[in-house]
């Protein structure tokens, strides 16, 4: 136990990598959702049911048929790769052992680590060449109803740009990098200016069985809010500005971007908008102030398959595990509009090849359509061809007209087919549907964050003196939330990882994914990830994992070493200059040639050689679906257990337990001699347990 404590493992907890959340001002805190209940809506049968299910062990194993087969056996043996994976079940609850047997498995774990590790390095050269191997045969190709959905919300997207002028021209250089021995920068949390929509509740699977997310409950009808457009035309913002002291304004997507300074390889475009807006002073006169506002980042041109799977699949997570109404915030955010999606999503087993995606902004439709449509569905109904009968009739307000009414308001009482037609007719079938078949819950948040950079410090005074600080209005929304050990609120964001080679383990997050989920969880106070690890093909949920933003930050630090809070910096750089432009339209340019600086083009009228064309760069008919990219090897986490480990008994990264023989010499029959061999037996079996301890060779 001393020798383990000795070991050098870095960083040792969690908060010595990055500060907690404790800057939130206490009437926030005990006025926040976060000390409210989830009201229990369930059927009583149905939580009644899940309680069985707990109960009942099941054999199968989620993700227990992806496998490999080798010939190459792990030094340890089986009973010792139990033990060893005890170790590391305690060692990643943050427990000691406690108990002979737990103290046993630690010294055991702490003989052979070295050995561990060395088999892990084997073992992870051995995966990545298998991989390597397998890709001459096998060809990922996305399902044809998900390449049609993720298709036509990209193609949506790519509209956006219509919404900016179309010719820029350079006029500076941003540094884009910052390093650890530069001034350091201070995050805060001023406020929650405004919260609007409702909060699903997060139901996840028990996972004692195997589960296959489910296709046919995507939605068709995407409702926009002024909270999905861009954050320069969002109407709730410039509410916001006017009573509050405001300098930048930048949405969750732009933000997550804009830190990702480390990832230079990647080109990208940020639409930035220069306003004038009237804000009210603390003695009620008005005055005029330059604001920022930085909005969504434009589609990548050519989209990889695997990146709109990930899309894909984020959109059936929020489907399939945040579906039932949880909270609802007081103010609730009004719709504006909506667009449809066409795709086959009825059939989860099969995909049509002749699907198209088609996008359409119309609200309202033909009341002759809507007769059509209600004739269609009540073709074989006796009660609807009589209701068909008299609803055509009702068109004058005499005394006839006011009885052909009341019968059917009578007939429709109990036919629920007629009623969706009475839904349909009044608030039109576009809205009617969305509200069918869009199950999304929506919600937005506007916090208000102070930049600060820390340029004087006192040591003797144990004190610091800020300045240049900037305040920065994010706008960001939640997937869900969740019931927390005292029965508080817990909100929750969930994130597919994608697994390609489940075989050999659980894939390490690359970077984009690690800086996106700590955005998800710092920016969110009080907000937890949910990574949720799926196969890449057949969407069975292998594993879902709890993730706050100090322990992102610490996977990061330990798989990259970079530090996430460094981009607070590159944060503090972009927007100083920002703060000194003039009003305008601006775009954040970045090329792979650029490396790390960023180019800031502005709008202009001209049209030559030197000019970036927005409109041509993003064009539709241009952009194209990559669809013949491999999938690069990713290393495993060594560390992260799977549920076939468990049920296996088995060590991650390393190979199967190897098998001992035990061999016996032909010896005569004997008194004496079989005397001498139970003898024998019983001592071998009395050092067995000195013998495991010990580093086998």
């Amino acid at each position: 136990m001393d020798e383990f404590l000795q070991l050098n493992w870095g960083i040792k907890e969690p908060h010595e990598l990055e500060t907690t959340t404790e800057f939130l001002p206490e009437e926030e805190i005990a006025s926040s959702y976060v000390f409210t209940g989830i009201p229990n809506k369930e059927n009583p049968e149905i939580v009644k049911a899940k309680s069985a299910e707990t109960v009942v062990k099941n054999s199968l194993v989620p993700g227990e048929q992806y496998t490999y087969n080798t010939p190459t056996k792990s030094f340890l043996r089986a009973t010792e790769q139990e033990k060893c994976l005890t170790v590391l079940k305690l060692m990643q609850a943050n427990k000691k052992p406690t108990g002979r047997y737990e103290q046993a498995c630690m010294e055991l774990y702490n003989n052979c680590h070295q050995r561990i590790l060395e088999e892990n390095g084997k073992f992870l050269r051995f995966a990545e060449k298998h991989f390597e191997n397998s890709l001459k045969s096998k060809t990922f190709k996305l399902k044809p109803s998900l390449r049609t959905y993720a298709e036509s919300l990209w193609k949506h997207k790519l509209k956006r740009c219509k919404d900016y002028k179309q010719f820029y021209k350079g006029i500076d250089m941003l540094p884009y990098s910052y390093k650890e021995d530069e001034e350091s920068i201070e995050l805060l949390h001023v406020g929650n200016l405004l919260e609007l929509g409702t909060l699903a509740k997060f139901s996840g699977p028990t996972l004692l069985k195997p589960y296959i997310l489910k296709r046919n409950t995507m939605p068709k009808v995407k409702v926009e809010y002024h909270s999905n457009q861009s954050v320069s035309k969002d109407m709730n913002i410039h509410q916001l500005v006017m009573s509050n002291k405001v300098d930048v304004i930048i949405s969750s997507s732009g933000l997550t971007r804009l830190l990702n300074f480390t990832e230079t390889k990647t080109p990208w475009d940020i639409p930035v908008v220069v306003k004038e807006v009237e804000v009210q002073n603390s003695d009620g006169t008005k005055k005029t102030k330059k604001v920022v506002f930085i909005d969504k980042p434009f589609p990548s041109q050519t989209p990889t398959i695997f990146e709109l799977n990930e899309t894909c699949f984020k959109v059936m997570l929020k489907s399939n595990f945040c579906d039932s109404e949880a909270f609802k915030f007081p103010n609730v955010e009004t719709p504006i509009g909506s667009y449809t999606i066409y795709n086959n999503m009825r059939n989860t087993q099969g995909d049509n090849n002749d699907n198209e995606a088609k996008l359409s902004n119309e609200t309202t439709i033909d009341s002759k359509d809507c007769k059509r449509k209600h004739n269609e569905k009540n073709e074989d109904d006796e009660k609807t061809k009589k209701v068909k009968l008299v609803h055509d009739e009702v068109n004058e307000d005499d005394e006839k007209t006011r009885k052909a009414k009341l019968e059917y308001d009578k007939v429709n009482e109990d036919d629920e087919k007629t009623k969706k037609f009475k839904l349909e007719h009044d608030e039109g079938p576009q809205l009617a549907e969305s509200k069918k078949q869009n199950n999304f819950h929506h919600n937005v948040s506007y916090r208000l964050w102070k930049l600060q950079l820390n340029n004087e410090q006192c040591e003797l005074m144990k004190a610091k003196y800020q300045t240049n600080s900037i305040n920065m209005l994010v706008r960001c929304k939640l997937d869900a939330c969740e019931s927390g050990p005292n029965e508080q609120l817990q909100p929750t964001n969930v994130i597919p990882k994608m697994e390609y080679h489940l075989e050999y383990g659980g894939g390490i997050p690359t970077r984009r994914e690690l800086l996106k989920q700590w955005v998800y969880a710092h920016f969110r106070p009080y907000c937890q990830v949910r990574r949720v690890r799926t196969h890449y093909n057949t969407g069975e949920v292998i594993a879902i994992e709890n993730c706050t933003s100090q322990k992102i930050a610490l996977d990061a630090h330990t798989h990259y070493q970079i530090n996430l809070h460094l981009g607070l910096g590159v944060l503090y750089k972009i927007f100083s200059r920002f703060t000194n432009l003039t009003c305008g339209d601006y775009i954040l340019h970045h090329l792979t040639k650029d490396g790390a600086f960023v180019a800031l083009l502005r709008e202009t009228t001209e049209d030559d050689d030197f000019t970036f064309n927005l409109y041509e760069k993003y064009n539709i008919d241009k952009c194209r679906i990559d669809s013949n990219s491999l999938k690069r090897w990713h290393p495993i986490d060594v560390n992260f257990i799977l549920p076939r480990h468990i049920a296996e008994k088995q060590m991650p990264g390393m190979f199967k337990p190897c098998l001992v023989k035990q061999f016996t010499k032909n010896m005569k029959k004997g008194k004496g001699k079989k005397k001498k061999k139970k003898n024998k037996r019983k001592a071998k079996a009395d050092g067995d347990v000195i013998v495991k301890n010990k580093t086998i060779e």
